[in-house]
């Protein structure tokens, strides 16, 4: 009996080894899973083709779900460059009204100084007109100040003369 327990023994212990070498090499293909190095595991390398086939189940879906992620990524990315468009257009169509309102303010404007110079044109020839007759008033008054001069002048003569004829008779 001795001889045959310590044969079990030996392969209880040789067991132990054997598992302890297993999970050793599910955590590096765990760990090698984990940084992205490993897409599928082969059974050799777990020696369990159970183990094997459910990790690699497992990756599968997270490859898969991973592929979705990607898509749905590269579609919000899409969405964004459309805000971004929009923006861009909604911007453009601000500046389109501002520059029509510019365009139409500067035509108003333009317009108005047209008006102004049509008003100071017409000033500048009522000025000169007003000059003009200023000028012919002023030579007027100055005839007539020398016509009246002169008729105080011909008075005085005639004053003169009167008396004389007054002294004479």
């Amino acid at each position: 009996m001795g001889l045959f327990s310590s044969g079990q023994k030996q392969v209880k212990e040789h067991s132990t080894i054997e598992q302890k070498s297993d999970v050793g090499a599910i955590k590096e293909v765990l760990r090698r899973i984990s940084l992205g190095e490993l897409c599928k595991v082969s059974a050799d390398e777990i020696k369990d083709k159970e183990i094997a086939e459910l990790l690699n189940t497992i990756m599968s879906k997270n490859i898969s779900k991973k592929d979705e992620i990607l898509h749905l990524n590269s579609i919000l990315n899409e969405v964004v460059k459309m805000v971004e468009v929009k923006t861009m257009v909604e911007g453009i169509e601000t500046q389109s009204d501002t520059l029509q309102s510019m365009s139409a303010s500067s035509e108003q404007l333009s317009a108005s100084v047209e008006d102004v110079a049509q008003m100071t044109l017409k000033a500048s020839e009522m000025a000169s007109e007003l000059y003009d007759t200023s000028q012919k008033g002023s030579e007027n008054i100055s005839k007539a100040m020398d016509f009246v001069k002169t008729s105080f002048e011909d008075i005085e003569s005639v004053n003169l003369m009167m008396s004389e004829v007054k002294k004479k008779t």
